[in-house]
């Protein structure tokens, strides 16, 4: 669902176009006038509301460490691609050892409804 402050964000986003550009969360919430711990809730907005934008043409991708941008190229494009790749694989991993360690102590997580195994 798109918000009146997404709304609000994806304005600020639409100005810092390539990675050359980035803005990073605190910076978007001081734009915004918000206090900087609300830098969480600019996080939120972007990862709920950013296929929104996508939809109307512009792509926001993110830098750790940097911030936002509006993606310019195919690089920078296939660059924000990988690193969403390699989180998916990284969690996916994770996920595995937690099931294992739990499933290793009689409780099974496959579900995502902890159950008892006896």
């Amino acid at each position: 669902m798109r918000t009146k402050n997404g709304d609000r964000i994806y304005d600020i986003l639409r100005s810092h176009i390539g990675k050359e550009n980035a803005i990073s969360a605190p910076a978007i919430a001081q734009a915004l006038r918000w206090p900087e711990h609300r830098e969480r809730k600019v996080r939120q907005i972007i990862r709920d509301e950013s296929m929104f934008w996508a939809a109307n043409g512009g792509l926001v991708c993110a830098i750790p460490g940097s911030g936002y941008f509006i993606a310019q190229s195919f690089e920078e494009l296939a660059a924000y691609e990988s690193w969403l790749t390699e989180g998916r694989d990284s969690y996916s991993q994770r996920i595995a050892i937690v099931r294992k360690y739990c499933r290793a102590r009689g409780f099974n997580l496959s579900n995502r409804s902890l159950t008892t195994n006896n």
